[in-house]
């Protein structure tokens, strides 16, 4: 079967191709090229096809690209006037009505939630946020659709202060539509009250309720979390621990609601309702059911794009089912991957849109050619065979990615599978009878203790095989346009093996070449390049100079741990050569560079070029300018908030270039 050869796989890669050029072309443009398409289609769809079949095939893949960008420009919040990045009090205390959306993952320092402005000093305002409140023994628990009022400001979501290819939180959230932060104290809060009904709240206050329960009839903490995960699609309270864990075994896809999960839902409602008679009648009302149960699960589980991809795709399955054709998966995924990005087309740089898509594509396309090699007749055996080939598929598929985002890989994954599958079968089976006793409140304690048993081995098992670390790599080195060559050997090798010929084989082989070339690029590029970094550290100094490969680490402080150094390292395909305490005076390119740290000693009459100032010495500023006169000062993120205030005000009266690491992110000289 010729995979690119379906019409609707083209229509959706312009589409995407569409939204993915949006950030790069006027606003204006994606509206007045929509309408003018609007208008003229019909006209040049019914000219090119007396014409040409070709020219009506181009006309529609130019729709689609224009339908990509017109559908980012519909869902960009900045064209949004109401929105509060346009406020003129942005980043200033104001009273602020927000109404709480969702609880997210806290910090021991802070509960943090997903809210909704609404209105600003008595004006109405739109935007989602961030909200920080300073964990304290009574904070309150804030449901859904909560609304607080607080005096507070809105603060930007500053970019990583430190070079390398780490987590961009900022990114991250924008793609959510979240540009602010806000955050407050409990004795800020001046009120707050529940808002209206609506589905996500009564979601969200059936989700408590089973949780309450839960904990009223003592079901284990660290269970519960998990359980939590798994079938109501609620992370934000599993230990970092346990999460290492599922990382390190390569089963952390089992802790997010996913269409593994989803899948066996739908088996699950297909075998309770398969006693009912297989009439028409009968047909429609289990597809109305199952499509009912799908949907409240999937808001149960707070409509995540893994979750809302996973339930639209298998609505789709159910509808193909009761219609008796064949579920054409390619055609399913395409359609669920179209409507869900049509909606939100941020999705697609979702890390778990992708992750999810990618597994999908590769288990249907790949899987049947693994499945080849080997066809065992014991039937316990070819289970074990099919989950591999399974798994394996997804993973081919997902590798390239998930290095480039998350530097590892683990080999666990082929034993992980094989004995956690078979149970999360169990598991969700038992799990959907828990729910619905959770939300009777009627237990019959036998199924609770075996739910918690059952969490309990999958834990332990996931501890035991995550702990030969041995098999987990970790630090792997990988650009973007490196993981773009491995797809493209990934991709011309599995065509190539499915159906070979002279012609495949040489674009695999021309694949291989293509990767080596992004190899031999980057490394020149890594080698010829130099640079010395004041890096953003809290309470301590770190200095690096990078000549090619190779570091030497300016410091006073052990920095075995220092996570964004390790990004750094990973991203520049370098290792540390040396390690020296940090000096008074560097000559780096030909520019002096003096550092006056807390004992206030540095050099005189050196004139330096730059002037580094770490762990807050207590001198005159203003005299060192004058006398000295650097060409730039910065200060590096050790040093005392207000000292770095009364620094800045300084040289802004001289006209001297200030910078703050802390809040302007790391310095770089090249």
């Amino acid at each position: 079967m010729k995979v690119f050869d379906f019409p609707l796989i083209k229509i959706t890669l312009f589409f995407v191709l569409g939204i993915v050029l949006y950030p790069h072309i006027p606003v204006e443009f994606s509206y007045a090229t929509l309408v003018l398409l609007l208008l003229l289609s019909p006209v040049l769809l019914s000219l090119f096809k007396k014409i040409n079949a070709a020219l009506t095939a181009v006309c529609l893949l130019l729709s689609a690209l224009v339908l990509g960008l017109a559908t980012c420009a519909l869902h960009d919040v900045k064209n949004d006037s109401n929105h509060y990045i346009h406020s003129k009090k942005l980043n200033q205390v104001t009273n602020i009505i927000i109404e709480i959306d969702q609880k997210i993952r806290t910090t021991a320092l802070a509960t943090r939630y997903e809210a909704t402005v609404v209105n600003i000093d008595n004006k109405p305002y739109s935007g989602r946020v961030i909200i920080a409140l300073k964990t304290t023994k009574n904070l309150p628990l804030f449901e859904t659709g909560t609304q607080l009022k607080i005096t507070s400001k809105i603060q930007p979501i500053s970019h990583p202060k430190n070079p390398g290819q780490q987590f961009d939180y900022k990114k991250y959230l924008e793609n959510k539509s979240i540009f602010g932060q806000i955050y407050v104290s409990q004795n800020t809060i001046l009120y707050k009250t529940p808002t209206e009904f609506s589905i996500k709240n009564f979601a969200s206050k059936i989700r408590n309720k089973i949780i309450t329960n839960l904990e009223k009839n003592n079901f284990s903490k660290e269970e519960l979390y998990v359980f939590s995960a798994l079938l109501l699609g609620q992370q934000q309270d599993i230990s970092k621990e346990i999460i290492q864990d599922y990382q390190f075994a390569g089963a952390v896809h089992i802790l997010s609601v996913s269409g593994l999960h989803v899948g066996l839902l739908l088996t699950f409602i297909t075998f309770i309702l398969s006693p009912l008679a297989n009439t028409k009648a009968n047909r429609l009302l289990k597809l109305l059911l199952i499509i009912v149960t799908l949907s409240f699960f999937g808001v149960l589980a707070g409509l995540a794009p893994s979750v809302l991809r996973s339930v639209t795709m298998f609505s789709f399955v159910a509808i193909g089912l009761y219609l008796h054709r064949s579920v054409n998966f390619y055609n399913t995924l395409l359609v669920s991957a179209f409507v869900l990005l049509l909606f939100k087309p941020s999705f697609l740089f979702d890390v778990g849109f992708q992750l999810s898509y990618l597994a999908l594509f590769f288990i249907v396309w790949a899987q049947p050619l693994l499945a080849k090699i080997w066809n065992p007749n014991n039937k316990i055996i070819r289970y074990l065979w099919d989950i591999i080939t399974v798994s394996t598929a997804a993973q081919i598929g997902t590798l390239p990615i998930s290095i480039y985002y998350f530097h590892q890989f683990s080999g666990l994954f082929f034993i992980t599978n094989c004995i956690i599958l078979p149970f999360l079968s169990v598991i969700m089976g038992v799990g959907i009878l828990v729910l619905l006793m959770a939300l009777t409140t009627y237990f019959w304690q036998p199924i609770l203790k075996l739910m918690e048993l059952l969490i309990a081995f999958i834990n332990y098992v996931i501890h035991y095989i995550a702990s030969f670390d041995e098999l987990v790599f970790k630090e792997i080195p990988l650009t973007k346009w490196m993981m773009f060559g491995l797809y493209f050997i990934i991709f011309t090798w599995i065509i190539y093996l499915k159906k070979p010929n002279f012609t495949k084989l040489s674009l695999a082989l021309f694949s291989i070449i293509i990767f080596q070339a992004t190899q031999i690029t980057n490394k020149i590029e890594v080698e010829k390049s130099s640079e010395f970094i004041v890096f953003s550290k809290n309470k301590s100094s770190l200095f690096v100079e990078r000549n090619g490969k190779e570091i030497t680490l300016n410091t006073n402080t052990d920095e075995q741990k220092n996570v964004q150094l390790t990004n750094y390292l990973i991203s520049n395909f370098a290792e540390i050569k040396r390690q020296k305490k940090i000096q008074n005076f560097y000559l780096y390119n030909g520019k002096k560079i003096v550092v006056i740290d807390s004992s206030g000693i540095y050099l005189p009459n050196s004139n330096p070029d730059i002037l580094i100032v770490i762990q807050s010495p207590k001198v005159n500023l203003e005299t060192i300018l004058r006398t000295h006169k650097p060409k730039q000062i910065v200060a590096d993120a050790s040093n005392y908030k207000s000292y770095v205030a009364l620094w800045k005000a300084t040289c802004k009266k001289q006209n001297i270039p200030f910078h703050a690491v802390a809040e302007k992110g790391c310095f770089k000289i090249e």
